[in-house]
């Protein structure tokens, strides 16, 4: 249960850290304005952010991105459990993976686009910060007037419609894609460091907490 909860918890802060790194080498727009032009039409599911091809959904180096750092590189070196048939998920859920990972993709574009996690401060802090600053963040709770992070958290409540219709999507989209999408994530893990590092923390254990992860 601990790691299959560590497995869950890579996605939201990993697709956080793609995001803020995208932004970082696009210094022409603003956060604001990129964040707009991303969800518009889910333009960051697609091959070509400015070709809305529905035969190329999921395929976009965002999404292969995430796929590749948050599920197979988490997953390298995995232990077979028989119960949850491990094995044949790493390969034949990818359905599943994908849905996650646009829902993750698409909380990060908001989180950011509506100021939650400000990308000018992300990158004027050290490196060390950087990693703190990628976490959920955390919203007072009026009721029970302490601040917490399930407010903006990764979980079934706030992402579990989203992720779940992701996934049919990915699924109605057919098995050619869905192995192209492994296929091409695998490729990206073969080479040099992404340029996450600065974002990506190794402990992640503020969203253990929770046991409803999607």
């Amino acid at each position: 249960n601990q790691r299959l909860s560590e497995w869950h918890s890579n996605f939201g802060s990993t697709a956080i850290a793609i995001i803020i790194a995208f932004m970082a080498r696009n210094e022409d727009s603003s956060p604001a304005e990129l964040t707009e032009y991303l969800l518009f039409h889910y333009a960051f599911l697609y091959e070509d952010p400015d070709v809305i091809d529905k035969t190329r959904t999921f395929l976009s180096p965002f999404m292969l991105q995430l796929v590749a750092t948050g599920h197979l590189q988490a997953t390298i070196g995995h232990v077979n459990v028989l119960a949850l048939n491990t094995d044949a998920l790493i390969v034949n859920g990818i359905d599943g993976v994908v849905g996650i990972c646009a829902a993750a993709l698409e909380r990060a574009l908001h989180l950011i686009r509506d100021n939650v996690i400000n990308v000018e401060d992300v990158l004027a802090a050290p490196p060390a910060q950087r990693k703190l600053m990628v976490k959920t963040p955390k919203a007072f709770n009026k009721v029970t007037g302490k601040e917490t992070w399930t407010a903006h958290a990764f979980l079934e409540n706030n992402w579990g419609s989203a992720t779940h219709l992701f996934s049919k999507s990915a699924c109605l989209k057919g098995r050619t894609i869905m192995r192209d999408i492994t296929s091409m994530s695998w490729k990206l893990l073969k080479k040099p460091k992404s340029g996450l590092e600065d974002y990506l923390s190794d402990d992640d254990s503020e969203e253990l907490d929770e046991c409803a992860l999607v």
